[in-house]
């Protein structure tokens, strides 16, 4: 697994939190449209168009769903990765950088390292997952 592949892990969690919002905006539209559908009376076609517009929205949410699941396999590939690690301090520090996103300069005073010190351990990680 390469760095990049690690650094995806920040951005997937916000993509996924995007998606999330996304499905709740739709499921409070599609219940809005619902609503609609139920305290009005039918006129003509509209009742069909709304009938169209909720068939929609249910596609849609089940494709932002499967596009969430493939993200999270993602993350939880990476999350196994990090897990397979033979060393305890070389899972801590792909944690706190790639899963809980910390600066360097943090994960340095957690583990009384220098900046040096600490790069040179993780290029040696890199090297193990590679």
């Amino acid at each position: 697994m390469t760095k990049e592949k690690l650094m995806q892990y920040r951005s997937i969690k916000t993509e996924i939190k995007q998606l999330q919002e996304k499905i709740q905006e739709l499921e409070e539209r599609k219940t809005s449209i619902k609503s609609q559908i139920i305290t009005d009376m039918p006129t003509g076609g509209e009742s069909l168009d709304l009938l169209t517009i909720i068939t929609i929205i249910e596609e849609t949410q089940e494709k932002l769903k499967n596009k969430e699941i493939e993200l999270l396999k993602v993350m939880n590939e990476i999350e196994e990765i990090i897990d397979s690690l033979e060393n305890s301090e070389d899972r801590c520090i792909l944690r706190a950088r790639y899963i809980e996103c910390k600066k360097w300069e943090e994960i340095c005073v957690e583990l009384n390292y220098s900046w040096r010190h600490m790069h040179r351990l993780h290029s040696k990680i890199l090297d193990k997952i590679a």
